[in-house]
């Protein structure tokens, strides 16, 4: 199996999940946890698509972008001769959890944390291995040839999902973007006077939230997915 099945057969289960999360992810909720002026904010909730364009839908992007630049970080480990300890550095620069630590962690804490994710990603190159080296040019055939049924759950459960990290250190991180209610709302804000204010906005909880719903609902997918390719 090439390098390049192995990362279309990741990418379809992210862009799955992310199309899942859009639709699942509560715009009102993350601008209610937000700081900034209640006038601003009300704007912005009467015209929350504004916002899923020109917000939401860049940040996940932006993720895909994330798990998809680490995904190839780990298939360099997997496929390279030398330790896995070589590659850590490279596999967290790109771990997107990693960015969104909180500054207030101490440094023992976001050694346990880094370590944490490192493990998970390590874990995953593992599973994924007798994958990448199967003699099939897909990604299915490929897992049918390299694992069992059970094997092959165990790998979407384990892997196939992002939100592990939140679940293990619900303290730990914050994801956060900043508002400008004058390029999201393009010609209300001369309505309202311009030179809006603009307003940070933490969606950590909305996007536990809505990645956990995605997941359940991506990981039946692939359940099913399973069943039927193992049958």
């Amino acid at each position: 199996m090439t390098r390049a099945a192995a990362r279309a057969g990741f990418a379809e289960f992210v862009d799955d999940a992310i199309a899942a999360t859009a639709e699942a992810f509560a715009v009102g909720n993350a601008l209610r946890d937000g700081t900034g002026a209640p006038g601003v904010v009300d704007r912005l909730l009467s015209d929350s698509a504004a916002v899923e364009e020109y917000v939401v839908e860049p940040e996940l992007a932006a993720y895909r972008d994330d798990v998809l630049a680490q995904f190839d970080a780990v298939l360099d480990a997997v496929e390279s001769s030398e330790p896995w300890t070589a590659h850590a550095d490279e596999i967290l620069a790109r771990d997107g959890y990693v960015e969104a630590m909180r500054d207030s962690l101490s440094p023992a804490r976001r050694e346990t944390v880094e370590t944490a994710l490192l493990d998970r990603q390590r874990g995953l190159g593992e599973a994924i291995a007798p994958i990448v080296a199967a003699e099939a040019d897909a990604f299915w055939p490929a897992t049918r040839a390299a694992l069992t049924a059970t094997e092959a759950r165990a790998l979407v459960d384990d892997y196939f999902e992002f939100t592990r990290p939140m679940q293990e250190f619900p303290d730990a991180f914050a994801f956060e973007t900043r508002i400008d209610p004058d390029d999201v709302l393009s010609g209300i804000g001369g309505l309202l006077g311009g030179g809006l204010p603009s307003l940070r906005v933490e969606f950590t909880g909305e996007a536990r939230r809505a990645m956990a719903r995605a997941e359940e609902r991506v990981g039946r997918q692939a359940h099913r997915e399973i069943d039927r390719r193992f049958d």
